[in-house]
């Protein structure tokens, strides 16, 4: 048997990862047939026009107490403050 050259997370079905691979090459070489423009230029011109994606997303660890609280909180108990709406 030979050694599987790609590794997958043990939560992953591997023979569907295998057969579905090829999916975004074949997307991005589509795109490129049809618009005569790569997938990043489109990304790019958008970032232009819409600015580029921003995360603020803080990375911070946690107590066990802290954990339980928020696995506690509801959708409706967050607010979004930087576009001040309730979800």
């Amino acid at each position: 048997m030979v050694a599987d050259p790609v590794v997958f997370p043990p939560d992953v079905d591997k023979e569907r990862a295998r057969n579905n691979w090829p999916m975004p090459a074949l997307l991005s070489a589509e795109i490129g047939a049809c618009t005569g423009h790569e997938p990043g230029e489109h990304y790019r011109e958008l970032a232009h026009h819409l600015g580029e994606p921003v995360a603020n997303r803080v990375e911070a660890s946690t107590t066990v107490e802290q954990k339980q609280k928020l696995a506690k909180l509801s959708p409706r108990q967050l607010i979004s403050h930087s576009m001040q709406t309730k979800f």
